[in-house]
């Protein structure tokens, strides 16, 4: 196992590398502040898009973007510590992806990276950052479980599923200590306000324990929405410096009905209630006393102390409401009107044309299943390689692997929707199976500033909760749609790389999305991700020109089949030069 040791040693040699860098330029090394949630439903949306204004935030990319059949995955049964897995020989792109998710929130930009219910899979985390500072954003139960049972998210999410296998996990020998959670024997039928209850108390005692020895702060959603402007002013003094966070005032939405099966995040509450009654909270109380006196026996004071104020369920401040009846069913937003035609439209102020409409999710999934009938899988040794097919459909997920039949498939409604969850890797081998090129941040950014937009009516801002299909609808023959809004999209450029930067390259993401904000900053930002990162709020956009290249698809599946070659190859150079010889492959 000397092997898995120097595989973390790799991801803590590049941030090394990185630091020196900076130093020798004289720019400052900023380190990523780590927020974790005790459960999710705790208000970090919020958070999340008013610090995004600043610095580069991260919505749990870890849980969310990891491959599940990898052993670190958070899903994972056969959950392992990194000491004591191999992956830079066996799984070359397994350990590029480790590498690149940890060296990227490492450098001259401040990172924030937040991160829920990670569980088992926290004591790897924390070791990919183990000199960063912790938020711990917490919210009392009442609160939380509201959310769960008011919007049937027990059921929509799975949570029956998730609580089956993380008790198995307990079972292993390095979680054995957590058993005594999931320690039902001689229960029927656990309800789930106790499944929920033991989850939530489960992850808040991995936080408590895991955080030993790490400066960390603490912030409720309940002091967040009786005093934002406080809420801020602490982050400021405690994380950033000083640097003064402006409140961004989500909540001014307008009253527009969102349909069934669309998620919802956005909702900025100004009230604490809970619809929840007084046998559910009792129910609650009874379950976390309970767990927390076992726990007194197992772990040492200071992990007991910080596990009950992090569980803030001692004095309530909410008025229960009481059960409301839920409607379970739910149907997609489906798409309305007909698919609109592919056309090109060409630009009065540069010499190239422009595809009238993002890449929609049909599109793209008959792409991956053309490039699996050729042997090239999405997961590649555990981790993903051309977008996040994580999300269940309730969670944002449009494009599924089907087991049984063997390929990808659309969410049925969702065919005529714009892809998201892409990489740019994934941008990238399509637009070239297309016969086309991402554009360049300058090429787009012109496009904008020469186009007559408003930023009142474009989808941004939460305003449907969900990216708009490319039908004839939505969608303006002759012109070209969504130039900003509905989707940001990914850049062919990126950030000039110094020479001797051992830091990952990186690709620009131009525009505003659905879940951002509508503003100028917003759309013109200085916006990059890692060319294996992806996001619900990017798609693709297609162009052409006379440099476009032209291979057959036969030559572009041999380029995809070199990538973990070269990775095997090429084991002990920096990030950069790993990212530079992927791309090289694309003649870029």
């Amino acid at each position: 196992m000397v092997m898995a040791k120097n595989d973390l040693a790799n991801i803590k040699n590049n941030v090394i590398k990185i630091d020196r860098f900076c130093h020798k330029i004289k720019l400052p090394f900023e380190k990523p502040l780590l927020i974790l949630g005790t459960f999710e439903r705790i208000g970090s949306n919020w958070l999340l898009e008013t610090l995004n204004q600043d610095v580069n935030t991260h919505n749990e990319p870890f849980r969310q973007q990891f491959g599940k059949t990898s052993c670190y995955s958070t899903d994972s049964e056969r959950l392992k510590c990194i000491e004591e897995a191999s992956s830079s020989q066996e799984s070359p792109f397994l350990m590029y992806w480790l590498e690149t998710f940890v060296g990227t929130k490492y450098g001259t930009y401040k990172h924030v990276i937040k991160e829920t219910n990670l569980f088992f899979a926290l004591r790897n985390f924390l070791k990919f950052f183990p000199d960063s500072p912790v938020l711990i954003l917490k919210r009392e139960p009442l609160g939380i479980f509201s959310s769960f049972i008011n919007q049937d998210l027990f059921n929509k999410w799975h949570y029956k599923e998730r609580y089956e296998q993380l008790r198995q996990t307990s079972r292993l020998k390095d979680w054995k200590l957590f058993q005594f959670v999931f320690d039902d024997v001689g229960e029927k039928d656990i309800s789930p306000i106790i499944m929920l209850t033991r989850l939530f108390f489960l992850n808040t005692l991995l936080i408590a324990q895991l955080i030993d020895n790490r400066r960390y702060g603490e912030l409720s959603y309940e002091a967040s929405i009786k005093d934002r402007s406080g809420a801020l002013k602490f982050l400021s003094a405690k994380f950033f410096s000083g640097k003064k966070i402006l409140d961004l005032k989500c909540g001014k939405l307008k009253k527009t009905k969102v349909p069934h099966g669309v998620f919802s995040t956005n909702r900025t509450k100004n009230s604490l209630e809970s619809f929840l009654d007084e046998d559910d909270k009792t129910k609650i109380y009874f379950e976390l006393d309970r767990l927390v006196a076992i726990a007194k026996r197992k772990f040492k004071p200071t992990v007991i102390k910080r596990t009950k104020n992090f569980l803030n369920y001692s004095k309530s401040q909410y008025s229960l409401i009481g059960r409301r009846s839920v409607n379970i069913s739910s149907s997609p937003l489906k798409d309305m009107g007909l698919p609109v035609s592919v056309e090109f439209i060409r630009d009065k102020n540069q010499n190239l044309e422009w595809r009238n409409i993002l890449v929609t999710n049909k599109e793209f999934c008959l792409f991956l299943n053309k490039l699996m009938s050729k042997g090239i899988n999405n997961i590649f040794d555990g981790a993903q390689l051309f977008f996040n097919e994580n999300m269940i459909h309730e969670r944002g997920g449009r494009i599924h692997f089907n087991k049984i039949k063997q390929k990808h498939e659309v969410s049925t409604g969702y065919e005529n929707h714009p892809v998201y969850w892409v990489t740019w890797l994934g941008a990238l081998v399509f637009s070239i199976y297309s016969g086309l090129r991402l554009p360049r941040r300058s090429e787009i950014n012109l496009l904008f500033k020469s186009t007559k937009i408003s930023l009142e009516i474009i989808n941004a801002e939460h305003k449907l909760d969900d990216v708009t299909p490319m039908t004839t609808k939505n969608c303006i023959r002759g012109e070209i749609n969504d130039v900003v809004g509905n989707l940001a999209v990914w850049c062919l450029d990126g950030e000039k790389h110094l020479s001797g930067d051992p830091q990952s390259i990186t690709r620009y993401i131009y525009g505003t999305s659905w879940n951002r904000q509508a503003s100028l900053k917003e759309i013109t930002k200085n916006h990059f991700r890692p060319i294996i990162g992806s996001s619900r709020s990017v798609g693709i956009r297609l162009v052409k020109d006379s440099s476009t290249k032209k291979i057959t698809f036969e030559e572009l599946v041999e380029k995809v089949k070199n990538i973990p070659v070269i990775l095997r190859e090429k084991n002990s150079l920096s990030l950069c030069d790993k990212d530079l010889a992927i791309i090289g492959l694309f003649d870029l």
